[in-house]
């Protein structure tokens, strides 16, 4: 199985708009292109992994869909803090190969995607909601599959200072449930 990973697009309804001195619209369009000519072709899905916009807009929504118009692999996606998950879940909702799941159960994997962003809040971290559906996830998922966490912020300390910044603020509850389940 190959998964596409996509992640911190930072997209503006501006093409001109820039952050921290890149124009992020321009070089989602070359990566996108550059993932299309060379890896697309023997991949199962793709998974977008939150930052998808930066100004919140659904016109920097409607630029992912453009961009993956051609596209007939199935997109399972999850918001990241600088998404609106209300504009991102309307602009989504009729583009077929769009899919914002809770979990995605294969033959030997069970994924489980999470929302670290928390409505209203300037940090980043697993609601009690969130954490409450990892930890039912994880004792329903067959015991014969793999499960893989699909979520924005990192729970591990990467030892990158910039990176790290953004790590989960509530580790200890996530890895509380990890070492307590099953």
């Amino acid at each position: 199985m190959k998964v596409i990973q996509i992640s911190d697009m930072h997209l503006f309804s501006d093409d001109e708009a820039d952050i921290f001195g890149v124009k992020s619209n321009i070089k989602f369009k070359e990566v996108i292109k550059k993932i299309f000519a060379e890896d697309a072709h023997d991949a199962d899905m793709i998974f977008i992994t939150g930052d998808m916009s930066q100004d919140e807009t659904i016109e920097s929504y409607q630029k992912i869909i453009r961009e993956f118009s051609a596209c007939n692999l199935p997109i399972y996606w999850i918001p990241g803090n600088h998404d609106n998950l209300m504009k991102a879940k309307s602009a989504f909702l009729d583009v077929n190969n769009f899919r914002n799941k809770i979990v995605l159960s294969l033959q030997h994997w069970q994924f489980i995607f999470l929302n670290t962003n928390v409505e209203g809040r300037d940090d980043w971290q697993l609601s009690p909601l969130e954490l409450e559906i990892l930890r039912e996830e994880i004792i329903a998922s067959p015991s014969d599959k793999k499960i893989a966490i699909i979520m924005h912020h990192h729970p591990a300390p990467v030892n990158t200072p910039l990176i790290d910044k953004y790590i989960l603020k509530n580790t200890k509850d996530f890895w509380d449930i990890l070492w307590g389940t099953k």
